[in-house]
């Protein structure tokens, strides 16, 4: 179980999320050099309510980066079996 704190954090990413996403974000956008996207990152970092949103919104469950890996493999990367 994660420590209160990390909770709240979570929480406050993803009303992050969804302002920016409401303001045109893009659910798909990529970060330019290794090509990852929001869910590959939030998916890393154990994110699983910004997960959730970016599902929701369409995001691409089997985008690529550069390197052939998906948010999948990044969520076992950071040690979040339980947010597959």
């Amino acid at each position: 179980m994660p420590p209160p704190l990390y909770s709240v954090l979570d929480k406050f990413v993803s009303i992050r999320v969804k302002v920016l996403l409401a303001h045109g974000a893009k659910v798909n956008g990529r970060f330019t050099e290794l090509r990852t996207t929001s869910l590959m990152t939030s998916s890393f970092h154990g994110h699983g309510e910004v997960v959730r949103e970016l599902l929701s919104r369409g995001a691409r469950v089997q985008a690529v980066d550069k390197q052939g890996s998906t948010a999948l493999s990044y969520a076992f990367g950071g040690g979040y079996n339980n947010s597959v």
